[in-house]
């Protein structure tokens, strides 16, 4: 067995045991999300649907679950975001973010950040999967929603275009922090955000939340990004569950019992 294992009850696994088979994703063992919400006995079968709903829609090997697993944690642990809600608002940015050109550790990165700046995925996610949309469209577009991006970012145009399609995390980083830097100048953003066709008041909120915390933005990204690469960020946590003493009774209590469908697990 993986030593990424978590205790759990034997009724408490056997869902998601099923659920990872429902979804065809054998990957998907309990031993890569059983750690995300230990306060929840139940969740590593809804943990189990999310992750391989998430990797449905970034288009990800079942090799990387692994990856998405450590990501997921490594932000949940440092930010002010739970790790279902950074799920959560992953599953909203997903289609957009992926169209637009972001990496899966790119969308964690920003979805973290967005769950921590207290926005909600259903509205919150919607609202910057617009902006990230409209970006894309404007880089290849042009016209003067493609200079307005650029200036805010500061950027040519010419300079934009090249940064969103080589790195489209960056770029969306880049409008953010140009954004606050405005609004810490004094400069009035509403009538920029007007014009680049984002004054809808929750795509305005979302942008006036991500922009006060420009460096949070960044370095939710960067995290994203060194999680999904390090890929140790759920072992971690596995070992730290490990030594309590509720979960070593558990350990015992599943030892005592009688297995079923254990080389599944």
């Amino acid at each position: 067995k993986s030593d990424h294992v978590i205790a759990f009850s034997q009724k408490a696994l056997c869902p998601s045991s099923k659920t990872a088979k429902k979804v065809n994703r054998e990957r998907l063992g309990n031993h890569h999300f059983s750690p995300m919400m230990p306060d929840d006995k139940s969740c590593p079968d809804r943990i189990a649907t999310a992750m391989a709903r998430l990797i449905n829609i970034t288009g990800d090997s079942q090799d990387k679950i692994g990856n998405l697993g450590a990501a997921i944690v490594a932000l949940g642990n440092a930010g002010a975001s739970t790790e279902k809600e950074i799920v959560d608002m992953a599953l909203r940015l997903g289609g957009a973010g992926r169209a637009a050109g972001l990496s899966t550790p790119d969308i964690l990165g920003m979805a973290s950040a967005l769950s921590s700046l207290g926005i909600e995925a259903e509205a919150g996610g919607t609202a910057f999967s617009r902006v990230m949309i409209d970006m894309f469209e404007a880089t290849r577009n042009g016209g003067e929603k493609l200079k307005l991006f650029a200036q805010v970012a500061g950027m040519t145009s010419a300079q934009f275009k090249k940064a969103f399609e080589t790195d489209a995390a960056g770029a969306i980083t880049a409008f953010v922090v140009g954004l606050g830097k405005a609004k810490d100048a004094g400069i009035n953003i509403f009538p920029v955000m007007d014009k680049l066709e984002l004054g809808e008041i929750r795509v305005r909120d979302a942008l006036l939340r991500a922009s006060g915390a420009q460096t949070m933005f960044t370095d939710s990204l960067n995290l994203g990004k060194k999680a999904w690469s390090d890929n140790t960020a759920l072992t971690e946590e596995a070992a730290k569950r490990y030594k309590t003493t509720e979960q070593q009774m558990v350990l015992l209590q599943n030892n005592k019992s009688i297995p079923y469908n254990q080389g599944g697990l």
